[in-house]
């Protein structure tokens, strides 16, 4: 299967506990299921490109978000955009800062990016397979990555919604989120004030 980009459609079944072996028609290899990989198999890219204001921000994150998270996202374009703000603010008019948020304010601003549909932005859409999913990765000892909240060219996005239910019941008092957003989300929205 094909998503609208491209890329093999493996989140679906996988989410749902169902192991699957896709070819990639172009490579013709198969691709493994992406939740049997290690997170920590990005670790020597994110020491290479973590950014020092987001590990400084880290050392002061409370400790029970420490024990879950790391302090940079695995994602490369999310660790260009933090590791060169400045470029991407200048050149490509883009922004970006990591936070810390409640899991229930997370989900507030997931269900507002998706027009107040509780129901396609959280109950819908967050599965008990992938949270369990989620626990073997915490019981190999394994680190996630910050959520995400990505507004722009009037468009919403984000990652992290399974994260931030599990820490929720596990009773973490703040998740790291990333927020991206372009200059002209900035004048439509307050950005400081939306996540305060």
């Amino acid at each position: 299967m094909k998503g609208w980009h491209g890329e093999p459609v493996r989140h679906n079944l996988a989410s749902r506990g169902i192991r699957t072996v896709l070819e990639d028609k172009n490579k013709n290899k198969s691709i493994r299921n992406p939740y049997e990989e290690p997170l920590g198999s990005t670790e020597k890219y994110i020491s290479e490109w973590s950014v020092e204001e987001d590990r400084e921000k880290w050392k002061e994150f409370p400790k029970d978000t420490k024990q879950f998270f790391m302090a940079s996202s695995d994602l490369p374009m999310i660790l260009e955009m933090r590791a060169k703000p400045e470029y991407f603010e200048e050149k490509k008019g883009i922004l970006s800062d990591l936070v810390l948020m409640s899991s229930n304010r997370y989900k507030d601003l997931v269900i507002e990016g998706f027009d107040g549909d509780q129901y396609r932005a959280w109950d819908g859409a967050v599965n008990e397979n992938h949270l369990e999913k989620l626990i073997e990765i915490i019981e190999r000892g394994e680190k996630f990555p910050p959520l995400y909240l990505k507004y722009k060219d009037g468009y919403f996005n984000q990652e992290g919604r399974h994260r931030a239910e599990l820490m929720k019941r596990l009773g973490v008092s703040k998740v790291p989120v990333i927020i991206i957003w372009d200059e002209e989300t900035d004048e439509d929205m307050n950005i400081e004030e939306m996540i305060n």
